[in-house]
């Protein structure tokens, strides 16, 4: 099904096209009809989490609905490329299209952690998803460990080493 939206592009919903064109959004009026058959929610689901996890490269690609397909970056939007933490490796944000400002990548906002921290916790979900997780799993919130535990941990682990 690669190619072939499971959605239609934004022109193909009504009261957001209209949005989108009375922002200025340049939006054509499309004709769409589903590539498969009915898909549920969780289907759809795992498959953005599989989609995003495994197959988007954020150097390649935006993220548009208004146009509804994968596509290259349009040329207006800006590539927001940030320093990792050491200041040494370039990140690339996934650029996202705002779809009434086809000019403004809603990616900008991102670091490179929060970078980092988005390809995790997409990785984290599709695995779950692939093995079967229920989705009140998958929802819990995330938090860092606390420094304690970091402490604990690898106190433990020096204590193991040395008593090797």
């Amino acid at each position: 099904e690669d190619g072939i939206p499971i959605l239609p592009a934004l022109a193909g919903f009504r009261r957001c096209a209209s949005l989108a064109r009375k922002a200025g959004s340049s939006i054509e009026d499309q004709a769409w009809s589903p590539a498969t058959a009915w898909r549920s929610t969780a289907e759809l689901f795992k498959d953005f989490l599989r989609f995003y996890a495994q197959d988007f490269d954020a150097r390649s690609e935006a993220v548009s609905i208004r146009l509804g397909c994968r596509a290259p970056p349009d040329p207006t939007l800006p590539v927001h490329v940030t320093l990792s933490e050491n200041k040494e490796v370039a990140v690339v944000a996934p650029s996202i299209e705002d779809p009434f400002d086809m000019t403004k990548n809603l990616g900008a906002g991102m670091t490179a952690i929060s970078i980092s921290r988005l390809r995790e916790e997409l990785e984290r979900a599709n695995s779950m998803c692939s093995k079967g997780s229920s989705l009140s799993v998958l929802l819990e919130p995330w938090s860092p460990p606390d420094a304690e535990e970091i402490l604990g941990e690898e106190s433990a682990g020096a204590a193991r080493l040395s008593a090797v």
